[in-house]
């Protein structure tokens, strides 16, 4: 876990609902987002909607521990579910379009797709997803590299089948 007093740098964008304390007020004010099922961004949305009502969050030194609870093979599909989550925030027109436009991986994804190069990443993703995924979940000390090349790469696929499922459903 990061430190305070980094996280305190940008203090809403690294919030997460593991570990905190909210006033009823402010709660009942801004609540989670119902079509967000299971896990996944919720809680990032949420320190986005505080921001946008001038609520700053202040961090502390508190960690949570996470002992080996879920192996990698879970934790690679909470990933993806999260990133189908992601999708959903962004489909959804009630959600303020500038939360997804601070999102890393999207930020990265408009840039390959800005050069050209997201059917490389469709292609390599298609070519070497089992792979990726057999050492995700199988290594001791798996690549962060590959890691992230993952999560931008089936970001990718889910927007395309989207994209493709909305071009198919048009009547």
């Amino acid at each position: 876990m990061t430190k305070a007093s980094i996280r305190e740098k940008n203090p809403n964008k690294s919030f997460t609902t593991n570990n905190f304390l909210i006033s009823k007020s402010v709660f009942d004010k801004i609540k989670f987002r119902e079509f967000l099922k299971g896990y996944g961004h919720e809680d990032s949305l949420f320190g986005f909607e505080l921001k946008q009502h001038n609520y700053i969050i202040f961090h502390i030194d508190n960690p949570v521990l996470h002992c080996g609870l879920e192996n990698n093979e879970i934790f690679l599909s909470k990933t993806c579910k999260a990133l189908e989550n992601l999708i959903l925030i962004q489909n959804n027109h009630e959600v303020n379009s500038a939360f997804i436009n601070e999102v890393k991986l999207v930020k990265t994804y408009h840039k390959i797709k800005k050069c050209k190069l997201k059917f490389l990443i469709g292609f390599m993703f298609y070519t070497f997803e089992k792979p990726i995924k057999n050492h995700l979940i199988k290594s001791t000390n798996p690549s962060l590299f590959l890691f992230d090349f993952y999560k931008l790469a089936y970001y990718s696929k889910l927007k395309n089948q989207v994209k493709v499922s909305s071009e198919t459903t048009d009547y």
